[in-house]
């Protein structure tokens, strides 16, 4: 009876102990992203021309995505599945525009990032 009681306590205790870690890493990983939010944070490869930067948000529809654009006064290039790309001319500060729409509570706006596989 005590062994059962006792490996019961060790898989509760066990089970906290996991739980908690999880949320204090999820939070963890939240805040990280919260503060790194909109910028580009040391990536090279992103979509970018000699006339445009690409900027990607997700959006329930293409009118609310060309609304978001209007706000930004950036160029709306296309909409497909809940996906908006924008066109930013590369004469403008990226970074200080993104960091205006947060501070404005805009629709959040992402650089089009490239992912490799290796």
């Amino acid at each position: 009876m005590i062994v059962i009681v006792f490996i019961s306590a060790v898989v509760v205790i066990t089970a906290i102990a996991i739980v908690s870690f999880m949320i204090f890493r999820r939070n963890t990983v939240i805040e990280k992203f919260d503060a790194q939010a909109g910028e580009n944070h040391g990536f090279e490869d992103y979509v970018k021309t000699d006339e445009y930067t690409e900027l990607i948000g997700l959006f329930d529809d293409e009118d609310t995505a060309r609304r978001a654009a209007d706000l930004y006064g950036i160029e709306f290039e296309k909409y497909e599945s809940g996906l908006a790309v924008f066109h930013v001319s590369n004469e403008r500060d990226i970074d200080k525009l993104l960091k205006e729409g947060r501070k404005k509570n805009w629709p959040t706006l992402e650089y089009n990032h490239l992912r490799h596989m290796n």
